[in-house]
């Protein structure tokens, strides 16, 4: 839970020493930061250092105050500078670039993830230190590992020149659309039109369907005559008047098991 010390100001949470080396390591590089970012904002940096220094211990959380007490520095370590760079020399530790970028690679955009959020995690990723050019990776890895193919097509185009304002322009736009089609195409779908078979009388399909009528009467042994009922649809609503299409075809030569068979009518795309 995040600590707010009187100033209005919520203070970052609690630092966790938890994962493997490099990870506590990124995660203190991004805590420290929050922190002197929070410091900054209620004016800690214009008190003393010694006052600066116990906000840090404190908002740090009991396992970096246990650890800072077992430091070699901890016990002549008074000034907030000096205690920072302690932690830094115990939390930090030497990066390796190589399997630094091999983890930057495997990043790829999830499921369902706008390409916005994707950025932010492909720039969390950067601050390690793996690379000098950051955003021309961002953007390569962007065109590379995103889900939409489209969208790649199109910040192919723009080429060399393409930045990373440009691509969340261009991805903003493309996902508004989708979703404004999708939405457009459920409306449609949700009762456009739907069908069954009648064979002698009984329907054949989904159970909550009623029969439509009689049963035309060129329907006879042999036959199979398809009902299909169409639902126009008009915008915010269904028209509630039905058209009825019977289409007839002879099937004199099927086998009894074939004429049980419901004619397939393709579904609408969701």
């Amino acid at each position: 839970m995040a600590t707010s010390v009187n100033h209005g100001v919520q203070a970052p949470n609690a630092f966790e020493a938890t994962g493997d080396a490099q990870q506590v390591s990124l995660k203190w590089t991004t805590w420290i930061e929050e922190f002197e970012a929070y410091a900054d904002s209620i004016g800690l940096f214009d008190m003393t250092e010694d006052s600066t220094k116990a906000l840090l211990l404190y908002t740090a959380g009991r396992e970096v105050k246990t650890i800072f007490k077992q430091l070699p520095e901890a016990g002549t370590v008074k000034e907030y500078k000096k205690a920072v760079d302690a932690l830094n020399k115990h939390f930090k530790t030497k990066t390796n670039p190589i399997f630094l970028r091999h983890k930057f690679r495997q990043i790829y955009q999830l499921k369902d993830e706008s390409i916005s959020k994707y950025v932010i995690r492909l720039r969390e990723a950067t601050v390690t230190g793996a690379f000098t050019d950051n955003d021309i990776q961002i953007r390569d890895q962007d065109i590379e590992h995103c889900t939409s193919e489209k969208l790649r097509r199109k910040l192919l185009e723009k080429g060399e020149t393409l930045t990373i304002g440009q691509i969340l322009t261009v991805a903003a736009l493309q996902e508004t659309v989708s979703n404004a089609a999708r939405s457009i195409t459920g409306a449609c779908c949700a009762g456009s039109w739907t069908h069954k078979q009648i064979r002698k009388g009984n329907v054949i399909g989904a159970d909550h369907m009623t029969t439509m009528g009689k049963v035309p009467s060129a329907q006879q042994e042999g036959k199979l005559v398809t009902t299909v009922t169409v639902l126009t649809t008009t915008p915010g609503n269904v028209d509630p008047k039905r058209k009825r299409v019977a289409m007839e075809r002879e099937t004199a030569d099927l086998t009894t098991s074939e004429r049980q068979d419901s004619a397939t009518i393709p579904e609408c795309d969701s």
